[in-house]
């Protein structure tokens, strides 16, 4: 991979980033699934967590 490539690709994931917002995403992720970890049995932890999931990278 070339300096030139390595720009390209830099560029396309800043733009989709950008588009989707792909950190927030994950971050909202990080804190649901620490809340699953500190209460395993807690079902709308559970829901909330598959709701940020699914739409967002599984695309349904």
């Amino acid at each position: 991979m070339n300096a030139e490539r390595l720009r390209e690709l830099s560029d396309l994931l800043i733009t989709v980033d950008a588009q989707h917002n792909v950190q927030a995403v994950l971050q909202q992720l990080v804190s649901e699934l620490h809340a699953i970890i500190n209460n395993p049995a807690h079902a709308p932890a559970q829901t909330q967590f598959v709701e940020t999931l699914v739409p967002t990278f599984l695309g349904t």
